[in-house]
């Protein structure tokens, strides 16, 4: 019976991957076209990328600029009633 049974173990630990990112993050990593090429733009490994739970404070500015994320939108808990001129 053992035998029979598939290895989902990687489907639930992806699947668990992307339910602990922040809205941010997952918005962050679709414009930029995945991890990888967010890596190359920040000029960091794509594995500290994915180590990412929230976008980074000291990265905002910089994704800001490279992707054209408001900062607002990607870290709201810390732009609560944040307001441009």
């Amino acid at each position: 019976m053992c035998g029979d049974r598939l290895d989902l173990s990687f489907k639930i630990d992806k699947y668990k991957m992307s339910n602990r990112l922040d809205d941010g993050v997952r918005v962050m990593i679709k414009a930029a076209g995945g991890h990888r090429k967010l890596g190359r733009l920040l000029g960091i490994s794509y594995q500290a990328i994915v180590q990412w739970t929230k976008v980074p404070a000291d990265r905002l500015l910089d994704i800001e600029v490279l992707l054209g994320i408001p900062r607002e939108r990607l870290r709201p808990d810390l732009y609560r009633g944040f307001k441009r001129k």
